[in-house]
């Protein structure tokens, strides 16, 4: 799994100043895709609204994804292998930037910060 905070076809060389508030702006901006030997990229399903995707955590068995939604301030949940996947969120307060296991392995850490 990888995230994709801004659409590259998106971005204009010539308007980086445009490009950089449009991906600040917590408007939806990127997408989650998984890879696969020999079929490359696609996209997962319900992910193409999220604003600013950047750190992605898998849980063990593979059912759930974890995806931290910078300029969303949030955490989306996606439950997968169902069409479409299940996707939740919750709202951080901060910029979310990184998620990481515990040491336990039972919560994830989220890193971030305050824009304001």
């Amino acid at each position: 799994m990888v995230t994709s905070m801004i659409d590259p076809t998106e971005i204009d060389p010539e308007d980086l100043d445009g490009s950089a508030r449009k991906l600040l702006s917590g408007r939806p901006t990127g997408g989650i895709k998984e890879w696969h030997p020999g079929s490359g990229f696609t996209d997962i399903p319900g992910t193409e609204s999220f604003a600013a995707p950047n750190g992605v955590l898998v849980s063990d068995d593979g059912t759930q994804i974890f995806v931290a939604l910078s300029t969303g301030q949030q955490v989306a949940r996606i439950t997968w292998g169902q069409n479409p996947p299940e996707i939740d969120v919750v709202p951080t307060g901060i910029t979310t930037d990184n998620l990481r296991w515990s040491a336990s392995g039972a919560t994830i850490l989220v890193g971030g910060h305050d824009m304001d």
